[in-house]
């Protein structure tokens, strides 16, 4: 669990390809917390969320992977 934080809220509020994308509020601070704690996958059914599969480069340097559970469990097995 990551505490949000008002750096979250700011990059967030800061990061353009969330918004041309039309990412919610919500799944924007999600994908956000994401990257900026360095985090290499999010799992999701939501397809919104799973469309930005790599679009986003993690704090770590690392493309951040979006995917669903079946792709999960390949990727970490």
């Amino acid at each position: 669990m990551i505490d949000l934080t008002s750096a979250i809220v700011a990059a967030q509020c800061q990061n353009i390809e969330l918004q041309m994308r039309g990412v919610r509020a919500a799944d924007a601070l999600h994908v956000t917390t994401a990257v900026l704690a360095g985090a290499e996958m999010m799992v999701s059914t939501d397809d919104d969320i799973l469309k930005l599969d790599r679009v986003f480069t993690a704090a770590n340097g690392l493309p951040l992977r979006c995917v669903d559970t079946d792709v999960a469990l390949t990727l970490i097995v």
